[in-house]
This record gives C-alpha cells, sequence and structure tokens, in this order.
C-alpha cells in the first residue's frame, strides 16, 4: 500500500511540474528574427598601409624608370611608388574575376606588363600596365609558387604542387611558352621528410638574365644557375667555404635532416 502511495505521489509531481513548464512557455513572448549578410569583395579597399608587407625579390619590381611595384599579398594589390617612395596609385583590387587578385604569390614586370601569379601561384594573370586583363591561365595541380621572372619568349616560375607522396620526385623550376605552353621543368631539389618541410626549404629567389636562371634557396645557404635549356652552370652550397658566419648553424642543416 505505502508502495502505491509513494508512485501516485511521483506522478502528481510530475504531472504538475509538466503543467508548469507549459504554461510558462505560453506566457514567454516570442519574436520572429531574420538575418541577413552580404560581402561584397569591391569594398574591401583598405588604406596604403605597408605594416603586413614581406619585402622579397617575389613581392616587388620595378620598371626601366625606376618607378617601383609592391605585391601587396594580404590585401590583394599592387602598389606603384615613385622612386623617391612617393605613393601614384593602386593597380588591382580584390576579387577572383579577370581584373581582381586573391592572395597573389609572386610577380614580374616585363615590357610594361605583369605577369601575376595569383591565388598563390594557382593561375597566372597577365595585365598591361593599367591593371587591364590580357590574359589568365588556371594550373590544376599547383599548390603555390614562390618565385617568377620573364624573358622575350619564357615565363619561368617555381611551383610547389599539391602531391603529398611524390613531392621528393618534382623540380625545382618550370619553364613555359609566352603562350603558356610547358617547355620543361628542371633543377634538383633539397629532398625532405615531410611535406610541409619540402614547401619551407625549396622556397626559392629567381632572377633571368642572358638567358641564365639565378637563384637561391631563401631558407637554405645554397645558390645555383641554369641555362635556359636546363642545363645547370653551378649549384653552390656557401657551407663549403671557410666563413664563420655562413657555418655557424645548426648540424642539420649541413646533413640535410629535416
Amino acid at each position: 500500500m505505502r508502495n502505491n502511495f509513494n508512485y501516485f505521489l511521483v506522478l502528481i509531481l510530475f504531472t504538475f511540474i509538466i503543467n508548469a513548464c507549459i504554461n510558462g512557455i505560453k506566457n514567454i513572448e516570442t519574436k520572429e528574427l531574420s538575418a541577413y549578410s552580404a560581402v561584397n569583395l569591391n569594398n574591401f579597399e583598405p588604406e596604403v598601409n605597408l605594416g603586413m608587407f614581406i619585402f622579397i625579390d617575389s613581392k616587388f619590381c620595378t620598371d626601366k624608370d625606376g618607378t617601383l611595384y609592391f605585391l601587396d599579398f594580404p590585401n590583394h594589390r599592387i602598389l606603384n611608388f615613385t622612386e623617391k617612395g612617393k605613393f601614384i596609385r593602386q593597380i588591382g583590387r580584390i576579387g577572383k574575376d579577370k581584373n581582381g587578385l586573391f592572395y597573389p604569390g609572386c610577380f614580374s614586370l616585363y615590357d610594361n606588363r605583369f605577369y601575376i601569379f595569383d591565388e598563390d601561384g594557382k593561375k597566372l594573370k597577365i595585365w598591361d600596365i593599367n591593371g587591364n586583363s590580357l590574359f589568365e591561365r588556371r594550373f590544376e595541380n599547383v599548390f603555390i609558387a614562390d618565385s617568377s621572372c620573364v624573358t622575350d619568349k619564357y615565363i619561368i616560375f617555381s611551383p610547389k604542387y599539391k602531391d603529398r607522396i611524390n613531392y621528393n620526385k618534382n623540380k625545382l623550376i618550370s619553364v613555359y611558352t609566352k603562350a603558356s605552353k610547358k617547355i620543361k621543368k628542371f633543377g634538383k631539389i633539397i629532398k625532405c621528410k615531410n611535406y610541409e618541410a619540402h614547401l619551407v626549404f625549396n622556397k626559392i629567389s629567381l632572377k633571368v638574365k642572358n638567358n641564365c636562371i639565378y637563384g637561391c634557396f631563401e631558407n637554405y645557404p645554397i645558390v645555383f644557375c641554369y641555362n635556359i635549356e636546363g642545363k645547370e652552370i653551378f649549384y653552390k652550397d656557401l657551407r663549403e667555404f671557410n666563413v664563420k658566419e655562413i657555418n655557424n648553424i645548426d648540424k642539420k642543416f649541413k646533413t640535410g635532416g629535416f
């Protein structure tokens, strides 16, 4: 009998609590809320601010008059300055259309044309000096492009590919015609034990003169030169020279133990 009483008592309390909750909910004032959000990429035109610049040679160039052009990677544009540092204009804006830029990785200026590796190098865009699109081409398997240079016939750049398995079999430099036809790949990479180290230690800077491609590894004391056909002219590890400032590095750099 006592057990039945306890059962009914619990049932009554439970029913009371449920009714209280239902009545409480009915008395709560409800409002219907709606939200709308839109992002217009064209409005993202920040002030000229050099605080986030990374000043490496793949990010700036000059024309024959000494005018400076800086690739403002984080703000998706090119900034133009006089040889004395006075700001002239902005070229380009954020966007993935033919006249926009979206995290451009590197660029070159040749014969009053910009050769821009946009989207970290996945897309080549050729613009005139005022930023008007002339040509573009996508590289489907490229993850990032470090550096580039241009001759009267060729476009030369250093791609890093998406392949996380065979990355140690890649070549350092790719050469294309102005019509964006691949000619060849060549150049020795630094072999690494993982893909992330491969991206870091095979980051290079390139220059071209008299059909010779000169370069250096940005995070490793090695300089090199190849001709346009891919023949190695020299490949020098600067640690081989008896210079204290060069040789005073961790042993793992000397053994390539990455």
